[in-house]
C-alpha cells in the first residue's frame, strides 16, 4: 500500500504520474545494506567487575535485492548528542578489543566476520576504524532480516562506547561476563540479556539512568546493488529519536523518515539510506571541528574498497531545523560548507523543518517541509522537479544519481 507521501510523489498535481529514471545496476559496488544501523553516540560506559567481556546480538533489515560480500566497519569514536552534535568527542579511554564477530543468516547459521583474515581486531580509541568482511555461501535473499553478533572486552574500570539500545521484541540481546568462555556460553544459550545490561528499558539519559548502549557495527555495506537511489541522510533526532527501542518495526526502523524510506512502494520501491547524523545534530556543526571522522570513513571506503565510487548517490538534509536562521544564512555555499559533497546552501528557520536532497551530478534538488508552511522565509528554490503542498505539508520526490 502506498503511504500519503509516496502517493503525492507518483500523482503530482497538474502533470503525468512521476516515475523514477531507469536504474543502472552496479553489483560490484559496496552500498549500505542494513536498516537501523547507528553511530556510537551519547555517552561512554565503564566496564564493571565480572562484566568486562560483552556481546551484542542485533538484527537489521537487508535491501530489497540480493546481497553478498559484506563490509562491516567498527569505530573507536562516538558522537555527541544534543548541544554540540554531531561532534565526535564521546571517546573511550582505552582501545576496544573485538574478540569475534558473526553474521547471523535468517536461517540461524552464523558465519565469522574476519578482519584481514583474523577473527579478532583492536579498534584504537578516539581514531580507530576496522573493517570486517564476510562472504556467504550464497547470496542473502532480498528483504531479509539478518543479525550481527559482536563480542568485545576491556579492562575493568576502563570506558567504552556504544550505539545500540537492544530491542527486546525483536530478539536482540546484550550479555556481559567475566571472561571469553563465559560470554560465549551466554551467546550459545541465547537466554535473556544480562540484567546489568538490560536496565532502564526504552529510556534515554546518561550512563546512570539510560538503557545501556551496546557496541556494534557503525554500518553494514554489501555488494549486489541494483542501481536504486541511495541517500546520504544528514539528520537530527526527527529521524529516529521520537522512538527509542520498544517500538521499532520488524526491520529495526524507528522514526517516520526511516520507516517511509523503507516502504516497498510499487513505483519508487524501498530506499536504503546512509544515515550520517545523530540526535541533536546541527547542519552548522557538521564537517566542522571534531565532526569529520565519519566522513573520512565513507571516503576511505570509496577509495579503498569501491574503486573511487561513493556509497551514496544523493543527499537528503533534514538537520537544518536545529540551526538558527541567521547563523545558517551566514554559512558559505556548497563546496566550502560540505567539503565537496554536493549539497547546496539551504535557508532554514529554527522552528521549521526541511528535508532536502540533491543528486551528485547537480541535477534535481528535492525537498520536503514537515512543519507548517511558512512562505517568505528565505528558502532557496533549486532545480527540483516538483514541490507539492498538501495542506500544511510539502512533499519531495527522490531521484537517484550515479
Amino acid at each position: 500500500m502506498m503511504n500519503a507521501i509516496s502517493l503525492a510523489l507518483t500523482k503530482p498535481m497538474g502533470g503525468a504520474p512521476a516515475i523514477p529514471p531507469p536504474w543502472v545496476p552496479d553489483p560490484s559496488r559496496y552500498m549500505p545494506a542494513a536498516t537501523g544501523t547507528r553511530w556510537p553516540a551519547g555517552f561512554t560506559q565503564t566496564y564493571a567487575a565480572d562484566l568486562n567481556y560483552q556481546c551484542s546480538k542485533l538484527f537489521f533489515g537487508s535491501p530489497d535485492y540480493e546481497t553478498n560480500d559484506f563490509l562491516i566497519p567498527f569505530v573507536g569514536f562516538g558522537c555527541t548528542e544534543g548541544g554540540l552534535a554531531p561532534q565526535e568527542t564521546i571517546l573511550p579511554n582505552a582501545d576496544i578489543a573485538i574478540d569475534e564477530v558473526f553474521f547471523i543468516h535468517p536461517n540461524g547459521t552464523e558465519y565469522p566476520v574476519l578482519f584481514g583474515g583474523n577473527a579478532a581486531a583492536t579498534v584504537t580509541a578516539s581514531t580507530g576504524i576496522v573493517y570486517g568482511q564476510v562472504t556467504l555461501p550464497s547470496a542473502l535473499p532480498a528483504w531479509s532480516v539478518f543479525g550481527i553478533r559482536t563480542v568485545w572486552h576491556g579492562t575493568i574500570g576502563q570506558t567504552y562506547i556504544g550505539g545500540y539500545r537492544c530491542q527486546r521484541h525483536r530478539g536482540e540481546k546484550y550479555w556481559a561476563a567475566a571472561d571469553l568462555t563465559s560470554i560465549r556460553a551466554l551467546a550459545l544459550a541465547n537466554g535473556a540479556s544480562t540484567p546489568a545490561r538490560d536496565t532502564f528499558y526504552n529510556t534515554v539519559g546518561n550512563e546512570s539512568n539510560s538503557q545501556p548502549l551496546a557496541y556494534g557495527p557503525a554500518m553494514v555495506l554489501a555488494k549486489g546493488w541494483d542501481g536504486r537511489p541511495v541517500p546520504m541522510v544528514l539528520s537530527d533526532s526527527l529521524i529516529e529519536r521520537q522512538e527509542i527501542a520498544a517500538t521499532a518495526d520488524a526491520r529495526r526502523n524507528m522514526g517516520m523518515w526511516l520507516r517511509w524510506l523503507d516502504v516497498r512502494d510499487p513505483v519508487w520501491r524501498s530506499i536504503m539510506p546512509l544515515v550520517m547524523g545523530v540526535p541533536g545534530s546541527k547542519s552548522v556543526q557538521e564537517l566542522a571541528t571534531s565532526a569529520t571522522k565519519r566522513w573520512a570513513l565513507i571516503d576511505a571506503i570509496r577509495d579503498t574498497y569501491n574503486g573511487g565510487k561513493n556509497i551514496w548517490t544523493f543527499v537528503l538534509d533534514q538537520s537544518g531545523r536545529m540551526v538558527e536562521r541567521q547563523a545558517w544564512l551566514g554559512r558559505p555555499r556548497q563546496d566550502a560548507l560540505w567539503g565537496g559533497y554536493p549539497c547546496r546552501r539551504r535557508h532554514h528557520n529554527s522552528d521549521h523543518d526541511r528535508f532536502v536532497g540533491q543528486r551528485p551530478d547537480g541535477h534535481g534538488l528535492y525537498r520536503s517541509r514537515l512543519m507548517d508552511n511558512h512562505l517568505g522565509d528565505g528558502e532557496q528554490h533549486h532545480q527540483g522537479k516538483f514541490s507539492l503542498r498538501q495542506g500544511h505539508r510539502s512533499t519531495a520526490c527522490l531521484h537517484g544519481g550515479h
